[in-house]
């Protein structure tokens, strides 16, 4: 027994004593929170209003396209491809006819890339007025299925919940922040055993290399050398596990002191403007909405002791 903690304890004092241990350890959670910090601040600061002049040809279009945070919108008139820029717009958007009455084809041009957010605002706005338009030539109002579509959206309406029943408790339940973060326990714990399995593999082939193990095997049992090492290098991943849930913990906490409601705000009028496929996939919004969620929603302690159970 002596001979295997001996063991363990050189594989524990050896890897945690690494520069490559104690970089991957304090950097890893640093780097992380900074990416998405970062991401997200940038992303938020970015969001620039661009001035899109609009020149119709079939007047269907003229004064309806309602600006907001990435597009706004502006008729001038007399206002070509070659003036547009020189007159304080930083794209011309041309709805092309061949009758005068109906669309044809609609180009925007500009000297440089506006982005997605403005791009999707320029098309949410078309298809809207495009859907009016179909809709008033069936006999229906845009009011008519706004009104439908709010009152059966509305949630007092519907009055639809999913709860969890435990004895006399009973408690709201939640199943898309459950089924993401077991997904995500699930490729963590993967990649970790996976990572660790191979650091195992590596020690026993670097001892062999330098010819310790055969010093270490004519003094112990080959089975006593592979649990030493086993366990001295789980105790490894252990601590650089613990260490990481600690420092990211704190980094969290510092999250709503980076993020400020403006930002949020930005956030959220940029990705009303976006088209429908990329909509709510804005890193701020789901940072600010799943912090707190996930905080309170979530049995931390129960998933990170199992986490290490399993470990």
């Amino acid at each position: 027994m002596n001979k295997i903690l001996i063991i363990i304890k050189r594989e524990y004092l050896t890897r945690v004593r690494n520069k490559t241990f104690l970089l991957s350890t304090f950097l890893l959670p640093l780097v992380m929170i900074a990416f998405i910090g970062g991401s997200a601040y940038l992303g938020a600061k970015s969001l620039k209003q661009y001035k899109i002049a609009v020149k119709d040809e079939t007047n269907l279009y003229k004064n309806k396209m309602d600006s907001s945070a990435a597009a706004a919108f502006s008729y001038p008139d007399a206002i070509s491809i070659n003036d547009y820029k020189s007159r304080g717009y930083d794209a011309i958007l041309i709805i092309y006819s061949n009758n005068g009455s109906a669309p044809d084809s609609v180009r925007m041009y500009s000297e440089k890339e506006l982005g997605l957010a403005t791009d999707g605002a320029v098309r949410k706005q078309l298809q809207k007025i495009n859907e009016e338009k179909l809709l008033l030539e069936k006999g229906v109002s845009r009011a008519i299925i706004d009104s439908i579509r709010t009152e059966s959206e509305n949630e007092e309406l519907l009055n639809f919940r999913s709860y969890k029943v435990k004895g006399a408790e009973l408690k709201e339940g939640n199943k898309k922040l459950s089924s993401i973060v077991g997904f995500i326990s699930g490729i963590i714990i993967y990649i970790t055993l996976f990572i660790y399995g191979a650091s195992v593999m590596r020690g026993v082939m670097e001892e062999k290399m330098n010819r310790i193990a055969e010093v270490m095997v004519s003094s112990v049992k080959p089975f006593q050398l592979m649990l030493g090492k086993i366990i001295g290098i789980a105790a490894v991943g252990l601590t650089q596990l613990l260490l990481w849930i600690a420092l990211i913990m704190i980094l969290s906490s510092i999250f709503p002191l980076i993020v400020s409601p403006e930002m949020v705000q930005n956030a959220q009028q940029a990705n009303e403007a976006l088209p429908g496929a990329a909509r709510d996939n804005t890193m701020l919004l789901k940072m600010a909405e799943g912090m707190g969620v996930v905080a309170t929603g979530v049995n931390w302690f129960m998933i990170i002791g199992l986490f290490l159970f399993y470990f």
